[in-house]
């Protein structure tokens, strides 16, 4: 039986898309065969409201905008292990103990959390990330960079602050002056993305696939998803599969 998969790439930017396969290897086995991509994680999906697995509710289509606490960290043990987890948009009425509960029934490193050194709330996301007086700080310590934001009206008291609090030694503090949010695509040696529109009787399928080496054709684009993807938990076949290339 064929699973469906969430992909994770990398080539310059990172690319996320869905393909459906009867296992993770064959997966692999597509995207080393016609992609430049390095592969970072395949997440088989075992619950989806999109796919109707594991559920037969429906995502609803009216977007959920309900208030929240943005976050709250817990700073967990195991009996050998020490690790902070941080859950995000939790609705207003969970409580501490509820939280607690739920965090011992998770492990750190194959060892169940027994208790809590602390936790701490993140009430209100801050949208304004870009704005007046924040600072971007490098330091280093044990041969390793780190950079963190910081807002201050005061630059002389964040250098001595970090001269005196902070443990390594502190490289820069940048002013920030201009922002963009985008990303600049990588323009390597491929074709950014083959786009792959897949019909069987009136189901359709659309996803990609980014970074497609240049040199294959859509002859062996095609032979290679008939040979180890999956639409609808059958073969596909090549003359139902579409492909528009991006380069």
């Amino acid at each position: 039986m064929s699973h469906i998969y969430h992909v994770t790439t990398q080539c310059g930017r990172m690319d996320s898309f869905f393909l459906e396969a009867d296992s993770h290897n064959d997966i692999v086995n597509l995207i080393e065969n016609i992609s430049e991509a390095d592969i970072i994680n395949v997440k088989k999906i075992i619950y989806s409201k999109v796919y109707k697995i594991n559920t037969t509710e429906s995502l609803s289509p009216i977007p959920v905008n309900e208030d929240s606490i943005y976050k709250w960290s817990w700073i967990c043990y195991s009996n050998s292990y020490t690790k902070q987890i941080d859950l995000y948009n939790l609705k207003p009425t969970t409580t501490k103990k509820e939280i607690e509960e739920f965090l011992k029934t998770q492990s750190i490193r194959d060892e169940y959390i027994v208790g809590f050194y602390d936790d701490f709330k993140v009430e209100f996301k801050d949208i304004n990330l870009f704005d007046d007086n924040l600072f971007q700080v490098v330091y280093k310590l044990n041969s390793r960079t780190y950079t963190e934001n910081f807002y201050s009206n005061n630059v002389q008291e964040l250098i001595n602050f970090f001269d005196k609090k902070i443990a390594g030694e502190l490289v820069e503090i940048r002013e920030y002056k201009l922002t963009n949010m985008s990303t600049k695509i990588d323009d390597g040696n491929y074709h950014k993305r083959v786009s792959i529109s897949i019909l069987d009787d009136s189901k359709q399928i659309k996803t990609f696939i980014p970074n497609v080496k240049k040199n294959k054709t859509f002859e062996e684009i095609k032979n290679s998803i008939v040979s180890f993807l999956k639409f609808n938990n059958k073969k596909i076949e090549k003359d139902k599969i579409n492909l528009f290339l991006k380069s």
